[in-house]
């Protein structure tokens, strides 16, 4: 399932510049759950954290949703 913000808040009008946090919930069987959400975005550089021995490993810096650790990509597409 997929979907697309188009910036505004719930009375309409547009939503300030920064940082937003994407959640989901739904109903299973009739119990709550909250399932994994994933987005999609261009990496803009690569880091290898902690200096020559890369001991944080790899960070991505995505465009427009900051940095995340290698270890939680999901998959890599061109």
């Amino acid at each position: 399932l997929s979907f697309q913000w188009d910036g505004k808040t719930t009375n309409g009008s547009q939503a300030p510049p920064g940082s937003y946090k994407i959640t989901a919930q739904g109903t299973i069987a009739g119990q709550t759950a909250s399932p994994q959400v994933a987005i999609a975005s261009q990496v803009e550089s690569v880091n290898l954290a902690g200096g020559s021995g890369g001991t944080n490993g790899l960070t991505l810096n995505l465009r427009g949703a900051g940095s995340i650790a290698f270890k939680d990509i999901l998959s890599i597409s061109n």
